[in-house]
Parts: C-alpha cells; structure tokens; sequence
C-alpha cells in the first residue's frame, strides 16, 4: 500500500471506515492482496455497494457510498474529497449559488453545502450512474440539488461524450473509451439566466472543457463569484488560463502543480473571501 495515502486515511482516527478504504487502497496498489482484502470487505457489501461515514473540518458527518463496479474511481473521488478536500474551499465562503461542473457522485456538492446549507445548488452531470449516485447521495445526507444531465462548455450544442471510469469521460475521441453518446452542452451563463444570486462558488471538472467555458463566461462583475477547478495540461494551458483570468480583473492562483493537471481557485474582483491553505 501507498504509506502516505495510509497516512492520510488514518489522519481521521481508526474508525470502521476508515478500515474499509485501507482494503480498498491495498487492491489498487497490492495486486496480491486482492483475494484476501476483497474477503474482507465483503461483509461490508450490500446491494454492490461498500458504506463509508467521514467528516471534514468544521462539518457535521457524511455519509457516501462505493460502488464495487467503479471502486477505484469512487474510490479517488473519496480520496480527494472526503478524505481530503482537494478544493480547499474557505470556510468564510457564503454563497447563494452553488454551480457544480462535472459532479461525478455529488461529493464536491455535500462539502460544498457545508458552507452554506441554504444555497441552491445546479449540478451537472452527463453520465446517467454518475447521476443515480448524486441522488442517492443527497438523500442519505438529507442535501437537495438541481440535476442537469448536460456539460458544461463554451456555446449550446449537442456533443459526444466519451464514457471510460466513472470520473473520467471526456469529448477526445483519441482515447479508449468503454461507450458513446449524444450530450447536450450549456454555458455558464445559461445556468445563470435566472439567478439573482449576488454570491456564487463555481466549481469545474470537466475534463479539458475549462478553458472554452471560461472563455465564455469570465467579464468583469459586480457579483462575488469564487471558481475552483481542475486544469488539464496544466504546462501548455496554465498561461491561457491566466490572461482569461487577469484580462478581467480577477484573481487566480494554482495549486497542486503537476504536467497532468493543477488545482486552481479564482475571484471576482468583487469577492471578499479568499483561499487559505
């Protein structure tokens, strides 16, 4: 097993779940310790599906479920936003609005609404499991949401989406890919065209489809808007993204910098809160 994947799943205590995504750490990283580890999780499956309970930072405790079909990408989802909290989000942020891009299982959306439980929350989401789990996922946490089955982009159109690991579809036909289908794609500005809402946190992984959403969508505004998300090849894109950034006065920073990707956070020049890590 990876030790500071170890670390960071122990750094909650030594609870039941925390046990169960231990086993599951071990089958993606110790091939040999599949069978053994496998035998013991499977007490803890029911209906397909493996329990876990977590709690971020001043928040009250979730709830998410592992689906056995996609257990190594549920299981990076949780990583990165149960047990960890990749996005960083300020615990000062009170917005109104909440736009989440790519929602994969609704993860980003339950942390998100830890800030502000009475926000009205637009998810989008094209992968029709993807979009069960969402559902289940705010039920069991008592968390409601508009769902959208579309993504996110630079103008209204109808696109193929490419289907491969739950967290990993995208419009590049190059790769491989396990199915095809038709999705409908919307703007940022189409989601908002009814919203009076003065602060909004958006937040965008949406596979390579940053750069022409933002493109689209970034002005100069009077409304506080936060921005999060994740920069796909991040050495050739980081620049763009920046001068779509600056060119209208906000404010941008990157974190987690790799070739693949980066995290990056972003403000309006009208927004107050900023990131703290």
């Amino acid at each position: 097993m990876k030790f500071p994947i170890a670390r960071r799943i122990l750094r909650h205590g030594p609870t039941l779940s925390a046990f169960k995504l231990l086993l599951i750490a071990a089958i993606s990283s110790r091939p040999r310790t599949q069978p053994v580890c496998r035998l013991f999780l499977r007490p803890f499956v029911h209906a397909g599906e493996i329990k876990i309970y977590y709690k971020l930072p001043r928040g009250r405790r979730l709830c998410a479920h592992i689906r056995l079909a996609d257990l190594l990408s549920d299981f990076c989802s949780v990583l990165e936003l149960a047990v960890g909290d990749c996005y960083h989000l300020d615990p000062q942020l009170r917005p109104d609005l909440i736009i989440d891009g790519g929602g994969n299982t609704g993860l980003f959306t339950l942390n998100a609404l830890r800030l502000n439980p009475q926000a009205r929350v637009l998810i989008c989401e094209p992968v029709p499991r993807n979009i069960a789990q969402i559902e289940k996922h705010l039920a069991l946490n008592g968390a409601s949401a508009e769902i959208f089955p579309v993504c996110l982009g630079g103008s209204r159109r109808r696109i193929t989406f490419y289907a491969r690991e739950a967290h990993r579809g995208s419009f590049d036909h190059t790769l491989p890919y396990t199915s095809k289908f038709e999705v409908e794609v919307l703007t940022l500005d189409d989601l908002l065209t009814d919203s009076s809402a003065t602060s909004i946190l958006i937040k965008l992984d949406i596979e390579g489809m940053e750069l022409e959403t933002l493109r689209s969508f970034v002005r100069p505004v009077e409304r506080e808007i936060t921005v999060v998300g994740e920069l796909h090849d991040h050495k050739a894109n980081k620049s763009s993204l920046c001068e779509i950034f600056t060119a209208a006065g906000w404010t941008v920073k990157f974190y987690d910098e790799t070739d693949p990707g980066s995290i990056f956070y972003a403000t309006s020049s009208s927004t107050k809160s900023q990131c703290h890590f």
